[in-house]
C-alpha cells in the first residue's frame, strides 16, 4: 500500500470519525431539548416559558435558537401587551358619572386597544414565520409543536377572546350610553350616587344601558380571572 493511499485512508478515518462525534453530540442535545419542552413546557401546568440557565444552553446546543422564538413571544407580550392593557384599563372610567368630564378617554381607550391588537398580531406573525422555517427532525418537531401551540398560539387567542372581548365591550357599552345621553341631554339626572331618568318613559331604556354597562364590568373581572388561571393552571 502506497504513502498516498495510506494517508488517504487515514484522512477519510478520521473525518468519520469525526461526523459520528458530532451526529452524537447533536443527538444528546436533540434529546436533552425534548426532555424540556415536555417536562418543563408541556406537562407543566400554566404556561411557564423560562429564561435557560447556561448550563441549558450549553445542553441544547444550537436548540437554543429554537426555543428563543418561545420565550421572545412570550417575553414580548409581558412587555408590550399585558402592562399596557392594564394602563387601559386603570383609565378608563368606573362611573358613569365620569362621562360628564372623561369623555376623550372613551376615544383613547379605543385607540389604546386598537394598538394592542395591532402590537400582539405583529408579534404572532413574527413568531409564526420563524416557527415555519425551522427545520426539525419528526420526533423534535411533534413535541415543539405542541409547545408552540400552549405558549404561542393558545395563549395570543385567549388574550383576545377573553382580555379584549371584554374590554371592547366595556368600551361599546360606555359608547352607547353617552350616545344616550347626547340624546336625552335634560331627561337623564345623574349625579356620583345615583342614575335616574326624570321622564319616566325613559326608565326601561336607562336600565338597560346600565345593566349592560354592570354586565361588561364583570365581564372584565371574570376575563381577568381566566386568563390568570390559564396562566398559572390548575
Amino acid at each position: 500500500m502506497s504513502i498516498v493511499t495510506r494517508i488517504f485512508l487515514i484522512t477519510a478515518l478520521m473525518a468519520g470519525l469525526g461526523v459520528s462525534a458530532y451526529g452524537d453530540e447533536e443527538a444528546t442535545q436533540c434529546k436533552a431539548f425534548i426532555e424540556f419542552l415536555q417536562t418543563r413546557i408541556i406537562d407543566n401546568p400554566g404556561i411557564h416559558v423560562p429564561a435557560l440557565t447556561e448550563e441549558q444552553m450549553k445542553s441544547f446546543g444550537g436548540y437554543t435558537q429554537d426555543y428563543g422564538i418561545l420565550l421572545r413571544f412570550n417575553d414580548g407580550r409581558d412587555k408590550n401587551v399585558s402592562p399596557r392593557a392594564q394602563q387601559v384599563f386603570h383609565n378608563m372610567m368606573r362611573f358613569p358619572s365620569e362621562l360628564a368630564t372623561r369623555r376623550d378617554n372613551l376615544a383613547d381607550a379605543t385607540e389604546g386597544m386598537r394598538s394592542l391588537r395591532t402590537t400582539l398580531d405583529t408579534e404572532l406573525t413574527s413568531a409564526g414565520s420563524a416557527h415555519a422555517a425551522l427545520k426539525q427532525s419528526d420526533e423534535l418537531k411533534s413535541v415543539y409543536d405542541k409547545a408552540y401551540d400552549k405558549t404561542v398560539t393558545v395563549r395570543a387567542k385567549t388574550f383576545k377572546e377573553v382580555v379584549f372581548l371584554a374590554f371592547e365591550n366595556e368600551i361599546q357599552g360606555l359608547q352607547d350610553f353617552a350616545s344616550y345621553l347626547d340624546r336625552h341631554p335634560d331627561a337623564i339626572k345623574i349625579d356620583v350616587t345615583s342614575i335616574r331618568a326624570i321622564d319616566p318613559k325613559l326608565d326601561r331604556e336607562l336600565t338597560g344601558l346600565i345593566d349592560a354597562m354592570l354586565s361588561n364590568a364583570q365581564a372584565i373581572q371574570d376575563a381577568g380571572r381566566k386568563f390568570q388561571a390559564m396562566m398559572q393552571g390548575p
